[in-house]
């Protein structure tokens, strides 16, 4: 028989500035902010226990740069499932 161990939820809200990419001020990159929500949950048997997680990050699709001329990933999702045998 399984039994759930655990299950999680959370957003992630993250902030920066403007950024000046030259030492005179003359160049800058723009003020973003990127929220992320995240979604996992654990089960376990017998000998064995599993966690899944989904992750979207990027949730609002916000167009940001962290460098000049490298534009960060627009929304996507990740996936993950960790198993254990004990």
């Amino acid at each position: 028989m399984s039994r759930w161990r655990s299950l999680r939820a959370g957003v992630h809200l993250r902030h920066a500035g403007r950024r000046y990419t030259r030492s005179d001020g003359g160049d800058s990159l723009p003020p973003y902010t990127v929220a992320d929500a995240r979604l996992g949950a654990g089960v376990s048997g017998a000998g064995w226990a599993a966690r899944f997680s989904l992750r979207l990050d990027n949730l609002m699709d916000a167009r940001y740069s962290v460098t000049p001329r490298f534009p960060m990933p627009p929304r996507h999702l990740r996936a993950a499932l960790a198993l254990s045998f004990l």
